[in-house]
């Protein structure tokens, strides 16, 4: 997968720093300037990576330069909405690229690139080669998840004044996902509709937001998740 980048890239590189001593250039950070973008659009050649600008091997050891990172991506049912929860996942990806570190985010970012790298022929194109596997690579992308075929549910009731109702539904991959649970009084799913998990990200604040599930058939019948699911005893979340 990665047999045309001269260095390692793996998630046991995430963390490395690159001390001056070790540095071949600094991109970006507080002497300089930069900036990282993701934008979901219609149009987007898999896998094209293009420098603009100096690339390594005609920078000067030792100086510090502008750096800026375009990322476009493009999906069936990729939202605009992820773009930012996408821009922070850059920041683990770029640290995979042993010999690359990056620091902070959007127009704050601080990255180096040490001279065991450059002295590997590590090139800007890498980078961008490495962050493009990786990306199409990761679980962020699924948001809908097959969990079976619907047999039947039960419901209980608040245990608590106010409390929630919960129903707790069956499926034909009870093995694997067991009774799931969400909210409601009853469900009007059919026997043998083919459900699925979903979660949408919702950020109210523009920079900050969470996670929502729900399960769905293909009707558009639908029921949000409870976070914590009972009957395996695991969140939701580690389902995706």
């Amino acid at each position: 997968m990665f047999e045309d980048i001269p260095v390692d890239v793996s998630p046991m590189y995430e963390g490395e720093r690159i001390r001056s001593a070790n540095m071949f250039v600094e991109l970006a950070g507080p002497k300089s300037i930069g900036a990282e973008l993701v934008q979901v659009e219609e149009d987007v050649e898999d896998g094209k990576v293009e420098v603009i600008g100096p690339n390594l091997n005609e920078m000067k050891e030792g100086e510090i330069y502008p750096f800026g990172l375009l990322i476009e991506i493009k999906g069936e049912k990729l939202e605009k909405e992820l773009e930012g929860v996408i821009e922070r996942r850059t920041h683990e990806l770029c640290n995979y690229v042993k010999g690359f570190m990056h620091l902070n985010q959007r127009d704050q970012i601080w990255c180096r690139v040490s001279k065991e790298a450059k002295d590997a022929g590590f090139e800007l194109e890498h980078l961008g080669k490495s962050i493009s596997i990786l990306f199409k690579e990761d679980d962020l992308f699924i948001i809908r998840k097959y969990v079976g075929q619907f047999i039947d549910y039960r419901h209980t009731g608040p245990e608590n004044y106010g409390g929630p109702n919960i129903i707790w539904i069956k499926t034909s991959m009870g093995i694997t996902y067991g009774k799931i649970s969400a909210y409601g009084k009853k469900c009007e799913f059919y026997a043998g509709d083919n459900l699925y998990l979903r979660r949408s990200y919702y950020s109210p604040g523009g920079v900050f937001g969470y996670w929502l599930y729900q399960i769905e058939n293909d009707s558009s019948v639908y029921y949000r998740l409870t976070n914590y699911q009972y009957d395996k005893r695991v969140f939701v979340k580690t389902w995706f």
